[in-house]
């Protein structure tokens, strides 16, 4: 049986693939300054509270942070499959397949976090940290969810690039974190959390995994292709075969 060629994107779609990502970013800022704009005084209140005293009792606003890293990851998601559909449609097809496919992860990842959300409600940092992982994780369990639909052959192969490329995201969020004094309740603490990591999961997870693509591809063309998965095909002429024998007792 010959196996399946992976897929490996060209330059311009790396760099096309990094400009879906920061334009789904701006869309998906927007949508978040029109939730803020009505939900603006709890944020308010929780920006007067110091590092000392960063206690906020008020349930809405883990509520609201759930709202925002649901709405956030799941609108992403799918705005950044419909345009690979529209640009890249040779790997990114059936898009309603995956529609259904992003709603129930995403609705699976909401159920998993809400307890959590509510756990540290009263503790800011946590939870704005908490936000951040909740949008990083649905982004990279998403496209990995897109990636293992569309292109089974190549499930593990996809899973090694996103996996590396979601730790270095993490790693760089948290370097934001700790260079920029976040541990003091801000406007601008509040901001960043809420808008910094769909800029690093949208971008830089998908450009991860192009890399990964060609740097397997070149692994392809020297004779490796360690993580191939069979796809299992049924002997159809076996199928035929059974099918045409028809024994007449009469």
């Amino acid at each position: 049986m010959k196996k399946i060629q992976p897929y490996a994107p060209g330059s311009w779609e790396l760099l096309g693939k990094v400009w879906v990502g920061l334009s789904v970013w701006v869309i998906i800022a927007i949508l978040m300054f029109i939730i803020l704009s009505f939900v603006s005084n709890i944020f308010m209140k929780a920006t007067w509270i110091s590092a000392e005293t960063s206690i906020y009792s008020n349930p809405l606003l883990s509520f609201v942070c759930l709202f925002i890293g649901f709405l956030s990851s799941f609108i992403g998601n799918f705005l950044q499959v419909v345009a690979y559909n529209l640009f890249y449609s040779k790997k990114y097809y059936n898009i309603w397949k995956v529609f259904g496919l992003l709603l129930l992860t995403n609705t699976i990842i909401l159920g998993l976090m809400w307890p959590i959300y509510f756990l540290f409600s009263t503790q800011l940092t946590t939870l704005f940290i908490i936000l951040a992982f909740h949008v990083l994780l649905s982004i990279y369990v998403s496209m990995n969810v897109v990636e293992f639909s569309l292109s089974p052959n190549y499930a593990n192969s996809s899973l090694v690039g996103n996996t590396l490329w979601f730790c270095l995201v993490l790693l760089i969020y948290a370097l934001f974190w700790k260079l920029n004094s976040w541990g003091i309740v801000s406007e601008s603490s509040i901001t960043l959390s809420i808008t910094l990591p769909p800029i690093l999961g949208y971008s830089l997870i998908p450009l991860g995994l192009g890399l990964w693509e060609k740097i397997y591809f070149k692994f392809y063309e020297m004779g490796s292709n360690p993580f191939y998965i069979d796809t299992v095909i049924p002997d159809e002429e076996a199928c035929i075969d059974e099918n045409e024998i028809n024994i007449d007792l009469d």
